[in-house]
């Protein structure tokens, strides 16, 4: 990449971008365990996805020790969190997502003892809870925000069509390929379950492309699935034939019909 942005303006300036990006996360506090309402935690989940998504890349970029001491930062307070809020599933996901990330594109920069916080942290509140999604072995019912009612089907997403799917796999099949190693007999497990709950969600693009839930959950659901693809084939060499599902390949254009130049979507 830093061979070809010598000759590629655009992609010099796309680098110039994510190393301003993780610049500006080095003097903010490290993230934290905190409820946004009742029962999610998805906006800290969010940023610490995120955050190191950034960080991790600008270090890969630059090779940098100040980009993966300020991850280290946010990795710490997440591993001696209670839990990563497996009660709104979605929460879970990005949090192994983004030790995923961290573990992987920092591993390098990480000491032995750190890489093995990580590892056990991540086994014991994400890996091993979550495998139990797919045996019913997580708590679900109805619980109320404080701005909304949510159906927390928290054990059924294994078999949902819906956006809240890929959020989660995404992180279950990142963090089971990352620590895989440590643990390959429950991580494999995961992942291949993970699989399977994905292929369900993809159902809702059958048959042209237009995802079931509207063109806002398409975005956060097509653009987590190509990222779970992308996780598999860097480390697998394959993403399992999931591009060939009906209408993922059609869904591009699907959205672009649904949408004006100008933005608006036609309902």
């Amino acid at each position: 990449i830093l061979v070809q942005a010598e000759s590629d303006p655009v992609l010099k300036r796309l680098i110039g971008q994510v190393v301003s990006q993780a610049d500006a996360i080095i003097p903010k506090e490290p993230v934290y365990y905190h409820y946004n309402d009742t029962y999610r935690t998805w906006n800290m989940a969010f940023q610490f996805m995120r955050q190191m998504e950034q960080l991790g890349l600008a270090y890969q970029l630059t090779g940098e020790q100040k980009y993966a001491d300020r991850a280290w930062l946010d990795i710490e307070s997440v591993c001696g969190f209670p839990d990563l809020n497996e009660a709104h599933a979605i929460d879970c996901g990005m949090y192994m997502t983004g030790l995923a990330f961290g573990y992987d594109w920092l591993y390098h920069a990480l000491t032995e003892q750190q890489r093995a916080v990580m590892s056990e942290a991540t086994l014991r509140m994400g890996i091993e809870v979550m495998d139990r999604a797919f045996y019913m072995g997580l708590p679900g019912g109805a619980i109320y925000s404080t701005t909304q009612e949510s159906m927390q089907a928290t054990s059924y997403f294994t078999k949902w069509r819906s956006n809240y799917v890929p959020y989660i796999t995404v992180g279950l099949i990142g963090a089971g390929l990352a620590f895989a190693e440590e643990s390959p007999e429950v991580c494999f497990d995961l992942i291949e379950k993970s699989l399977r709950a994905t292929e369900y969600a993809m159902f809702g693009l059958v048959p042209d492309g237009a995802w079931i839930e509207g063109v806002d959950y398409w975005e956060v659901t097509v653009g987590n699935t190509c990222r779970l693809m992308s996780f598999l084939q860097t480390s697998t060499g394959t993403d399992y034939d999931l591009w060939k599902c009906q209408g993922f390949r059609e869904s591009a254009r699907a959205k672009a019909s649904e949408e004006s130049f100008h933005g608006s979507i036609a309902h």
